[in-house]
């Protein structure tokens, strides 16, 4: 069974592994994650398109569910 949760701080080394892992397939496992300078920062960007916050290009996912 696979789990599903948020990543934290503490699964940095794990995501960046993943990561990697998955550009050979040529998979975006991590949206965007070489753009940012750290792994917080990154966070921190989940957290806001979570959010809505800063969407620059994208659409809220509530958008997404009145086209269905």
């Amino acid at each position: 069974m696979i789990t599903l949760k948020k990543p934290t701080l503490s699964d940095q080394t794990e995501y960046y592994k993943a990561h990697k892992i998955m550009q050979k397939e040529d998979f975006d496992f991590a949206f965007d994650l070489n753009t940012f300078e750290s792994f917080t920062e990154y966070l921190k960007r989940n957290q806001e398109l979570e959010k809505g916050i800063n969407l620059k290009h994208m659409v809220p996912a509530s958008f997404l569910g009145i086209l269905q």
